[in-house]
Parts: structure tokens; C-alpha cells; sequence
């Protein structure tokens, strides 16, 4: 139990990296769960299913602001491409605090102990 809190001393101190990361891992999984909503609206798009999607409002506005199927499918896409790129960022973000306060705590375990 001793050693329990010491190692909660020393990350005490990481206190605000951990939240972010804790915040970060969050959005992302709640990024990934908009993913298939997206292609459910593109096969609805194309009548292969239903149009009534769980994408914000905003969105479904955007892509039935255009009467070309087409067109729809491109900006439904796009919007995938961009979900993905921020989802990246995010991802390789989220991956660098990890190692770093890995390596803050490591650290102070090792100049500590």
C-alpha cells in the first residue's frame, strides 16, 4: 500500500496531462461511433436504406442541401475523410502524452527510488 502511494505522489504532479489524455481518448471514441452513421446515410442517399441517421442536424442540413445523389455521396464522403484526418490528429496527440508522462513518471520513479 506504501508503494501505491508513492507512485500517486509522484504522478499527482501529471495531474492536468492525464485529464487531457483522459479527454482526448474520450472525443475519439466518440468520433469512431460516428463513423458508420455515415455510411448509412450514404446508402440511404442511394435507396438502399433509410435516410433517419443519428448525425447532427447540421450535417444531414449540409448533405440535403443538394438534389444530385451524387453530389450527396462525394460531400458524405469528404466529411469521412475529414472525420478520419482529425481522428488521426487526435490519435498520434493522445499517443505522445501517453509515452510522455510514461516517461515523466518513469523518471522520477527512477531519480526518486
Amino acid at each position: 500500500m506504501k508503494g501505491i502511494k508513492k507512485i500517486i505522489g509522484w504522478s499527482i504532479k501529471y495531474l492536468s496531462v492525464f485529464l487531457f489524455i483522459l479527454f482526448l481518448n474520450t472525443v475519439l471514441q466518440w468520433f469512431f461511433s460516428y463513423l458508420p452513421l455515415f455510411v448509412q446515410y450514404a446508402f440511404g442517399a442511394l435507396g438502399y436504406g433509410s435516410k433517419d441517421v443519428a448525425l447532427p442536424n447540421f450535417l444531414i442540413n449540409w448533405y440535403e442541401s443538394e438534389n444530385d445523389v451524387l453530389r450527396i455521396i462525394i460531400m458524405v464522403s469528404v466529411s469521412m475523410i475529414v472525420l478520419q484526418a482529425v481522428r488521426s490528429i487526435m490519435r498520434f496527440l493522445c499517443n505522445y502524452y501517453q509515452g510522455a508522462l510514461a516517461q515523466y513518471i518513469g523518471y522520477d520513479m527512477r531519480v526518486k527510488v
